[in-house]
């Protein structure tokens, strides 16, 4: 209601956190009326990271158990191009797809397919859940879902890099060292910035 009293209107809220639109003109109005302790802020986007496929025999994984039973959820922002991976036999052909973007999902990039058929190679016989996020809001909710979905394992390649990975304090940060605590194993990529410093993301 306090969004949309500006002309604006929410997209996802979860915890302390909300995503939404406000008109240009209206925003610095809206600043003005948050109760104490409120600010508003660009919205921290998630970076994709690199995730060359390499497969099983690179991998020495070949002969391992096929993840039947399991189920893995693949967090990114974007399955562009998942079709034609399944129809080549490299993704999942069946799969649960939850969209927290207002963009197609499998628009944006092919990044999360990619990450799916890294998964795939080494699981083929995994139950599969796909998130598409693009904010840490929306990652909030994708890890709350994942836990609520009794998801087994996390792959998230994304990076927050504004997001308090300093001190551990961050949302996004907070949101996977609670599913790691329900007992969930999440492999979070470490990141891409050796040649270049977070604030410039």
């Amino acid at each position: 209601d306090f969004v949309a009293g500006f002309g604006g209107r929410v997209e996802n809220r979860q915890l302390n956190s909300l995503d939404g639109w406000i008109p240009l003109a209206r925003l610095v109005v809206c600043a003005r009326a948050l109760p104490p302790g409120h600010f508003i802020e660009n919205a921290n986007r998630v970076l994709p990271q690199d995730t060359p496929g390499e497969g099983p025999g690179v991998i020495n994984s070949a002969g391992y158990p096929d993840g039947a039973g399991i189920t893995v959820a693949i967090m990114d922002s974007g399955f562009q191009n998942l079709d034609a991976a399944i129809a080549n036999g490299d993704a999942p052909a069946s799969y649960t797809a939850i969209n927290y973007t207002a963009e197609p999902f499998q628009g944006t990039t092919v990044h999360g397919t990619g990450c799916t058929e890294a998964v795939f190679d080494h699981c083929p016989a995994a139950t599969y859940r796909l998130y598409k996020v693009d904010t840490a809001s929306d990652w909030i909710s994708a890890v709350a879902n994942a836990v609520a979905s009794g998801v087994d394992v996390l792959s998230v390649s994304l990076a927050d890099p504004t997001g308090g990975w300093h001190d551990n304090a961050g949302l996004a940060t907070g949101a996977l060292n609670s599913a790691g605590d329900g007992g969930i194993l999440v492999l979070n990529s470490a990141g891409n910035y050796a040649e270049c410093h977070y604030q410039h993301e």
